[in-house]
């Protein structure tokens, strides 16, 4: 994942275009707290951060020849929570069970284990 800083610049415009106003608290984003994740195939994916409230966005943004189409969704990970995120694989359905079950039958055996140093 290597993103030129022309190419991450461009990008920040582009969204900046089109979100200029956090959906928390209405006041205006600045560029320098818009950055991207990843760019693949005409696609950004971007990471916004509120100066006055804090909320954080993750938005897709879509640059075709009608237009830019941007989705977005408020988030609780941070820019560099985003980065290292990238790539991971996703939580699958065994994962969730296996979970479930911990929590449900195995909730000492789960509690020592958050507790250890």
């Amino acid at each position: 994942m290597s993103i030129s800083q022309s190419s991450a610049a461009s990008a920040s415009a582009n969204i900046g275009k089109v979100l200029q106003h956090c959906p928390v608290c209405r006041s205006d984003y600045l560029q320098t707290h818009m950055q991207v994740i990843d760019q693949q195939d005409g696609v950004d994916l971007m990471h916004c951060l509120c100066h006055t409230c804090e909320s954080s966005l993750l938005a897709v943004v879509s640059k075709t020849e009608l237009g830019v189409s941007i989705i977005a969704i408020l988030t609780d990970l941070t820019y560099d929570d985003s980065l290292r995120l990238i790539g991971t694989d996703p939580v699958s359905e065994d994962d969730l069970l296996a979970m479930h079950h911990m929590l449900t039958h195995k909730q000492e055996q789960l509690f020592h284990y958050l507790t250890i140093e």
